[in-house]
């Protein structure tokens, strides 16, 4: 059956690209949050790709093309962001063509791991993760919107990842206080409306890396109040012109149900029984959360403090309670069934 492309402008059997290079609809890969992602083969190398459509919307197109082609003056592949190849213009959309990756790490965790993923595998993925915000910050670059889904394995038989999408993407000197994140990502500060900076893409990503741990979202609010509310419940208020009083009224009016009262609960999650060194490794991903975690942005650790962080694996698993406690029921919803087997690290996942 020939894939269906009518919804993107694009005709089956078609070819369409720019004056030096033809592409092919191979079939849709998913929506993204800036635009329509398709898969399509390159006609004189039958290489498949990743074209991103988009509506042909001036000042934040003209954004995205500007930051990909900086980027790629820089050879993308020395800092884990995906491969970006050329764009040009196709009926009502403006198409940006990308290599192909695997799965992003949402989708990944959600479907094919099923449960949190093991330390040792997150803090790779934040040392690969920290290259890419390190490599955007120093060049001016923030990216904007760090969550799980735009985070991509480049295969299976690995756990090397990339960066993807820069639709939100801007340069430091000219940022705006619009969301671009989803609730549970959202800085304090861009709640606040107050523009963010650079320090925006470490709050997001000290939450993606909770989420990878626990397999849930750490503030699983519906408004942004309630978020901010929840924000400064658990972690603290953020240094700025409000007074106490004010930050307990927002609690107070809100109310938010936090899952946890503190980072340090993490430590309740995995099993009772850890070794010292398995112990020695969650307090040191905590105290690296914490840094990230400040609701002050001025306070967060940047991405050059934290980029050449060292990365220990364990040869052996980290393994969920047996006979999970309250606290395990409450933050994830772990049935005790799931909660009884000992989950797979991402490369023994890759072998299945």
């Amino acid at each position: 059956m020939k894939p269906n492309c009518k919804y993107l402008d694009l005709e089956n059997e078609t070819d369409f690209g720019s004056e030096t290079n033809k592409y092919r609809f191979n079939g849709t890969v998913h929506f993204g949050q800036t635009g329509r992602i398709v898969q399509c083969i390159k006609q004189d190398t039958r290489e498949i790709v990743a074209i991103k459509l988009v509506p042909e919307i001036a000042d934040m197109t003209n954004r995205e093309k500007q930051i990909l082609r900086k980027i790629k003056e820089f050879g993308p592949d020395n800092y884990n962001i995906v491969k970006f190849y050329e764009d040009f213009n196709y009926k009502t959309k403006h198409c940006f063509v990308f290599e192909k990756l695997d799965i992003d790490l949402l989708r990944f965790t959600e479907t094919i791991v099923g449960s949190g993923l093991h330390l040792s595998d997150i803090r790779l993925i934040a040392k690969q993760v920290l290259v890419s915000l390190d490599f955007l910050h120093s060049n001016g670059i923030v990216h904007r919107c760090i969550t799980p889904n735009n985070i991509m394995l480049v295969d299976r038989s690995s756990l090397k990842v990339k960066l993807i999408d820069m639709g939100f993407s801007e340069e430091i000197g000219s940022m705006s206080n619009i969301y671009t994140n989803p609730v549970g990502f959202m800085p304090p500060e861009v709640i606040m409306r107050k523009k963010p900076d650079a320090s925006s893409d470490m709050w997001c990503l000290g939450l993606t890396l909770i989420y990878f741990y626990l397999k849930a979202l750490l503030f699983d609010c519906c408004t942004l109040n309630e978020t901010l509310a929840a924000i400064v419940k658990m972690l603290g208020e953020p240094h700025c012109s409000k007074t106490f009083s004010y930050w307990k009224n927002v609690i107070k009016e809100y109310d938010p149900v936090v899952k946890l009262q503190s980072l340090d609960d993490l430590l309740e999650i995995r099993p009772t029984t850890q070794d010292p060194a398995e112990r020695e490794d969650l307090l040191s991903f905590i105290d690296f959360l914490k840094q990230m975690l400040v609701p002050t942005p001025q306070e967060r650790i940047t991405s050059a403090a934290i980029s050449s962080i060292q990365i220990r694996t364990r040869p052996d698993p980290l393994i969920f309670n047996p006979q999970p406690d309250p606290l395990t029921h409450q933050v994830i919803g772990y049935s005790t069934l799931r909660c009884r087997t000992a989950p797979l690290t991402l490369q023994q996942t890759c072998m299945h």
